[in-house]
């Protein structure tokens, strides 16, 4: 396949949750993920753990507006997401991000794929997305808003 001539693939989850000590179980115990699955846990370093990525994937079933990929897109990392809550508002569509529509592990794989093997995609999106990161959820852009809000001028 093609990811094979890209060299080993891993997988890196920062965070924590309810749930984690059962994924790091599921991880331990999989011949398949036990050593290309690196669950980190709670950390205050996320962005030094971005700014290693070659992707970032959100695979959520329910969002809100999900900081993570605005996050991740201001490290310069191409995201990967499904189609749930704010998630598409949140990248461009074929310039900083693909969008899994369906959701399926097979989308996913397909959309990641894409991305790890397309180096000219990788680095216009690192390039492009800190920039729309800043001009759609920057300060700037926060401050305008706050203030045509109080002015009356939203809508």
């Amino acid at each position: 396949s093609r990811l094979e001539k890209q060299g080993p693939i891993h997988f890196v989850m920062v965070g924590d949750g309810p749930q984690f000590e059962k994924a790091k179980k599921i991880v331990g115990e999989s011949e398949i993920m036990n050593g290309s699955v690196h669950l980190v846990g709670f950390s205050s370093e996320v962005d030094s753990y971005l700014r290693n990525f070659d992707c970032f994937l959100l695979t959520s079933k329910v969002e809100g507006l999900p900081n993570a990929i605005i996050e991740a897109q201001s490290c310069g990392v191409p995201v990967v997401a499904t189609n749930v809550g704010g998630s598409r508002e949140c990248f461009v569509e074929g310039e900083t991000g693909l969008l899994a529509m369906n959701g399926t592990p097979e989308e996913i794989g397909m959309l990641l794929t894409e991305v790890l093997t397309n180096k000219k995609f990788r680095k216009k999106a690192s390039a492009v997305a800190p920039k729309f990161v800043d001009v759609k959820f920057g300060q700037k852009t926060y401050a305008n808003n706050i203030n045509n809000l109080y002015s009356g001028k939203v809508t």
